[in-house]
């Protein structure tokens, strides 16, 4: 269910899930809330922390999370 991963460097990656206009970036540092937001808009002054209240949507990004290889 996940389209157009690319990695921008290896502590982000970004990924796009079909059917939606939504990209998401995967930060693999551990964060605070505040410093998680304030990374979010570093990335892109519209981004947010997400809200997954979708089953579809939650069930595409874990699917997406078991396919990286562990460092």
């Amino acid at each position: 269910m996940m389209i157009n991963a690319t990695l921008r460097d290896r502590r982000t990656e970004f990924i796009e899930l079909p059917g939606t206009t939504s990209r998401y970036a995967i930060l693999f540092e551990r964060h605070n809330w505040e410093n998680a937001r304030h990374r979010c808009r570093l990335l892109h002054p519209r981004a947010h922390l997400v809200v997954i209240d979708d089953a579809a949507e939650n069930t595409a990004i874990i699917n997406h999370l078991l396919t990286i290889p562990s460092k």
